[in-house]
């Protein structure tokens, strides 16, 4: 399986920035979402009636979930926006510090 390269949108990382989440927790959480969509961006829903799909990231301790919107094709995934989401995504698995 081919991986597509990421790319952040100017937009993006201003409203990521704007957020204020530490450094440390939000580069753990990016890499796993850079992760996932970089293999298969095709498992996350569609925003309805639009090409933006949405990627919504677990709580952990540090680390607010988010909501990411992207688009993709065959070669590349573009992380558009990110914003707090309002409903909290719990971990898959227990996670303590």
């Amino acid at each position: 399986m081919s991986q597509r390269t990421i790319r952040q949108e100017p937009k993006f990382d201003e409203q990521l920035e704007a957020l204020g989440v530490t450094h440390k927790r939000l580069d753990e959480v990016l890499e796993g979402v850079c992760f996932a969509l970089s293999r298969n961006p095709e498992r996350f829903p569609r925003v309805p009636g639009t090409q933006l799909s949405i990627i919504r990231t677990p709580v952990y301790p540090g680390a607010p979930s988010l909501r990411i919107f992207f688009t993709f094709n065959e070669e590349e995934v573009h992380l558009l926006m990110v914003e707090f989401c309002e409903e909290e995504v719990p971990p898959r698995i227990k996670y303590e510090e």
